[in-house]
């Protein structure tokens, strides 16, 4: 952001709100985007306070012994990747 690296995930929506510019790194191409404030309004708008979320694998961390994820056969440790034949490799943090 503005040139400065962001090291903390949790600073970097404050970062883009008040920021000029942003960088990202692109197919091994780095490219910087300018940030005006009609866009910032505009994303707020539609996405609000949580514009921007930390993407995670779905992965299967525990199991309920006996139950139905068990019994279907998930095992710790499978990382989901489609439910319905819907893309779910990633799942938004929600935790923050």
């Amino acid at each position: 952001m503005d040139g400065k690296t962001q090291t903390k995930f949790e600073q970097l929506p404050l970062e883009i709100l008040f920021g000029d510019n942003i960088t990202i790194l692109r197919d091994g191409k780095e490219l910087t985007f300018d940030l005006s404030d009609e866009g910032k309004r505009d994303v707020i708008k539609r996405a609000g306070k949580n514009f921007l979320a930390a993407r995670e694998e779905t992965v299967v961390d525990s199991l309920l012994p006996g139950k139905q994820a068990e019994m279907a056969g998930l095992k710790v440790g499978d990382k989901i990747v489609a439910i319905n034949d819907k893309n779910t490799t990633f799942l938004m943090n929600s935790t923050r």
